[in-house]
């Protein structure tokens, strides 16, 4: 039975989920290598209020917009080794099974030059789960006239795991440096894209 009272949204405006409540929700969740629960409750006639309707809606387009040019695709990382065909440009094909893998456990690198400045606010990894989770820690820099900068996206950058996706303010940069600061074993890198 239902506790009385739980109904939902007995005062128009009470416990909705924005649609930047769930942006945020997604990117903490999916973003962090997890499931995404919205948990919208229903009313009394078991429906989901309009509200929360129309904000899942809302929500599931701006993440579309904001994930919808990935300015790496297609291009051909550096990396700093790789171990016969898991080779740098198995990152950008798009298939699910073919990945890099590098021969260091730490300081492995992937490089992206972009040709020229682009801006980035989103940058998602990921790593190829059937081998397992591997990164342990990695860091993120761009590129700034001939120096390197280390991006702070506000979080910490340990594990990557299925996908992992930072979001930060925006950089205006010709370059990405990815690099595998520490890790369980040779890291196996699925995919890197960045919008």
């Amino acid at each position: 039975s239902i506790r009385p009272g739980w109904f939902y949204h007995e005062k128009e405006d009470s416990k909705v989920k924005t649609v930047e409540d769930l942006c945020n929700l997604y990117y903490k969740s999916v973003g962090h290598n997890a499931t995404m629960l919205l948990n919208f409750p229903v009313d009394k006639d078991g429906l989901i209020h309009p509200i929360d309707s129309a904000n899942a809606v809302n929500f599931h387009r701006k993440i579309r917009q904001e994930l919808s040019v990935n300015l790496l695709k297609g291009i051909t990382p550096k990396v700093d080794s790789q171990q016969g065909k898991h080779i740098g440009k198995n990152i950008t094909d798009g298939q699910y099974d073919t990945f890099w893998a590098s021969k260091k456990k730490k300081d492995a690198y992937i490089e992206f030059q972009l040709g020229k400045p682009k801006s980035i606010t989103r940058l998602m990894l990921q790593e190829y789960i059937p081998l397992g989770q591997r990164v342990k820690a990695f860091s993120i820099y761009y590129q700034q006239g001939k120096n390197w900068v280390r991006l702070d996206p506000k979080e910490e950058t340990t594990t990557i795991g299925y996908k992992r996706i930072l979001r930060f303010d925006k950089i205006t940069t010709s370059g990405i440096r990815i690099v595998i600061d520490d890790a369980k074993g040779c890291p196996c890198i699925n995919s890197v894209s960045a919008f």
